[in-house]
């Protein structure tokens, strides 16, 4: 079934994330801007612009609510804090990273989760940024690195580079897991840094190019259109459920650039590399709907946690809802 999206929205540069903020859409730019969108005109409620290339935005939550005020900015040399009502950036922290992870918050919405190196995961303090009264414009807050992650090794394998991080929100706030390019998927305690607390390489994945994770289960897209479900215990045991190519009996595939599980767990989003979004059922993995309206990559997904609403970004400096 091919669907169409209710609202769509034009930048000025490829975007590069969406996410949903009160009433409105928050995209970010690769020209460095950062706008507020408002859902049923499309016209823009606010924009401001940081001076660099835009990898992602992510509002700090603030008791539950994503009010957009602050923002955790990830640029290609790092993140920054930035202050949407003032304009201002309150925090820099130069990170060296050559992976295509994007930052992410703990449960705790402090503890900031970076990708650094190939395959590494730096954790930030933001706090202190937050909490400033007295900052300048572009002021550089302490960059230490509260906690480092290093990537497990598998003998003499290769894991590749990072692809995802994220919560596992089936355990404690303090664990996170991770996706690297090979399949391997590893969960880490914060409070037990030293080592992984799992590893398991998923079988059938050519390339892990996608990710994303519901309660007690993960999905892994990779680069020729294979969705693999995973069930992560309380033990941190590890079983997989179901592997589906999403281009089944179709002519031709493609890769799955981003996914992403309904906050109910009962649909999926697979943007795939020929520029198509399919609604997948995740019980099954099937395609339920295809919609065909980015001309470029699109590089990000997101759910509205109150309505299940989605909208998505491209390079094309278009989104859509």
């Amino acid at each position: 079934m091919e669907a169409t999206p209710v609202i769509s929205i034009r930048g000025k540069d490829g975007l590069t994330s969406v996410c949903y903020v009160n009433k409105g859409l928050l995209t970010s730019s690769i020209g460095g801007g950062l706008s507020i969108w408002d859902m049923t005109t499309g016209n823009t409620l606010t924009s401001s612009h940081i001076h660099r290339d835009c990898v992602y935005a992510l509002p700090i939550d603030s008791n539950g609510q994503n009010c957009a005020s602050m923002l955790a900015v990830q640029h290609k040399s790092g993140f920054s804090v930035f202050d949407l009502k003032t304009d201002t950036t309150l925090y820099n922290a130069d990170v060296n990273y050559s992976n295509f992870s994007h930052i992410c918050f703990c449960s705790s919405a402090s503890l900031l989760l970076c990708p650094s190196g190939i395959n590494s995961i730096a954790c930030y303090d933001v706090r202190t940024a937050i909490g400033s009264s007295d900052h300048q414009n572009g002021a550089t807050g302490p960059s230490s690195i509260s906690i480092e992650l290093l990537a497990p090794t598998e003998g003499s394998t290769d894991i590749g580079c990072l692809q995802h991080i994220e919560t596992f929100p089936h355990s404690s706030g303090y664990r996170i897991i991770a996706g690297y390019e090979t399949g391997l998927v590893s969960i880490f305690d914060l409070r037990k840094p030293q080592h992984a607390l799992m590893t398991h390489t998923v079988d059938g994945i050519d390339t892990l190019t996608a990710f994303s994770v519901w309660r007690d289960v993960v999905l892994l897209g990779d680069s020729i259109g294979n969705v693999s479900m995973l069930h992560i215990s309380s033990s941190s045991d590890v079983t997989t459920l179901k592997s589906h190519n999403i281009y089944k009996g179709e002519a031709s595939t493609a890769g799955i650039g981003c996914l992403k599980i309904r906050p109910d767990g009962a649909i999926t989003i697979a943007c795939c590399w020929d520029y198509t979004i399919r609604v997948l059922e995740t019980r099954s993995l099937y395609t339920k709907a295809i919609i065909a309206e980015h001309n470029d990559t699109i590089v990000d997904v997101c759910f509205n946690a109150q309505s299940g609403d989605f909208a998505t970004c491209g390079l094309d400096g278009n989104a859509y809802a």
